[in-house]
């Protein structure tokens, strides 16, 4: 009895470790999926899916082949308990220029980013804030201003001097959702009206545009989205620029000190717009078809990323692209790994040589392998510069497929 007692509490156990465990990721699951075709839909070994096409008929198991028809999915804990449906669209596997140019990016925030409160002495002696204690946090997004759009730090301090003291009404967005504060600005020890806040309203860099979409002339790039370097998070987009930028210098990398890129813009040399700005990078519409050359390859999908040789295309030079080798050593196939979904080793001795690895301003670089586009390197490990992250180019197809 007693060994018949163990063997019921150790199927328990695992019963209950893996409701759990799956509890625990289920939200990591997507409401809907968007698959290449003849891509697989496999959401890993603890789940199963039971799934229904349009068209009424039902397919079973846990990897599936749909072509060319989108459905929905049951997905199944230990293929037993219903934990969520999802919705999966199958497009027609893309077709693009993988780039590696050098770009300078210019957006310009929807409103203004608060990056601070700051307390300041008043004319009476006190120190005070009339923004952080009338509710005001840094990361929020300033919108309005007594019912009126901002677009720069000018227009906002205006605001504030014609309030006269009195109250002004400031519509902050947080989160998604919009607050609206009443702030009394403060005199200051010279009698300048402030609120304690700092804000900005644009952000420029340098980066690496990933791929070129011929059909529609829309673009990828980065491969992880542009953040406020105060509160670190991501710059909603009101207006945004691409450039072409001229590499001028490198900062080598080393252990403990990531390097950089370091360029310019090249004046008039304007090669589209940037209408969005997600975690999986920037995307837009290329308004000079000639900027990119390179012929076109097949977008790879997750499941054909393999571990091993690789290259990526980047610009450590003028406006000149190379390829250089690589070592992907681990591939992540969970859905809701967004950036970081392989680990890529430097191998290229010419590149090891000139930067020490990955560098700063290489992020978007695309990553080639079997004569397809996989990914984009995203990250550099601080700690070993010839090491880093990428993102699946599945990943960014699917946010570029978004922009109309």
């Amino acid at each position: 009895m007693k060994k018949i007692f163990n063997i019921k509490v150790l199927i328990t156990a695992v019963f209950v470790f893996l409701i759990i465990g799956g509890a625990a990721i289920v939200s990591s699951i997507p409401d809907e999926i968007i698959l290449f075709e003849d891509e697989n839909l496999n959401l890993g070994k603890i789940f199963t899916v039971d799934a229904q096409t349009d068209s009424g008929g039902i397919l079973r198991g846990n990897e599936m082949d749909y072509s060319n028809d989108n459905y929905f999915a049951e997905v199944k804990l230990a293929g037993v308990l219903p934990v969520k449906t999802v919705k999966v669209e199958v497009i027609e596997t893309p077709e693009v220029v993988p780039c590696g140019n050098s770009i300078g990016v210019k957006i310009y925030a929807d409103g203004l980013i608060v990056v601070g409160i700051s307390n300041f002495p008043s004319n009476d002696g006190r120190m005070v804030s009339p923004a952080g204690e009338g509710g005001i946090k840094a990361g929020d997004i300033i919108k309005e201003v007594n019912g009126q759009a901002v677009s720069n730090a000018s227009e906002f301090s205006e605001f504030v001097e014609k309030s006269a003291g009195g109250a002004v009404t400031v519509t902050v967005e947080r989160n998604g959702a919009r607050y609206k504060y009443n702030l009394t600005p403060c005199k200051d020890s010279n009698d300048d009206l402030k609120l304690g806040i700092w804000v900005r309203s644009s952000i420029a860099g340098i980066g690496t545009m990933t791929f070129y979409c011929p059909d529609d002339n829309s673009y990828g790039a980065l491969g992880h989205g542009i953040t406020d370097s105060d509160t670190g998070k991501i710059v909603p987009v009101g207006k945004g620029e691409v450039l072409i930028a001229d590499i001028v210098s490198i900062r080598k990398g080393e252990r403990g000190s990531p390097g950089e890129l370091r360029g310019t813009f090249i004046a008039d040399s304007v090669i589209g717009d940037v209408e969005q700005n997600t975690e999986c990078g920037i995307y837009g519409k290329v308004s000079t078809i000639n900027a990119f050359k390179g012929e076109t390859v097949q977008a790879a999908s997750r499941s054909e990323v393999v571990e091993g040789k690789a290259q990526i295309l980047t610009c450590i030079d003028g406006e000149e692209v190379a390829e250089y080798d690589i070592e992907i050593q681990k591939v992540t196939h969970r859905k809701n790994v967004d950036t970081k979904c392989m680990i890529i080793k430097v191998t290229d001795p010419v590149l090891l040589s000139e930067t020490g690895g990955i560098l700063q301003g290489m992020s978007g670089s695309p990553i080639l392998q079997n004569g397809k586009l996989i990914g984009a390197v995203t990250h550099v490990f601080v700690n070993d510069p010839t090491r880093g992250y990428g993102i699946f180019i599945e990943n960014m197809i699917v946010e570029a497929e978004k922009i109309e």
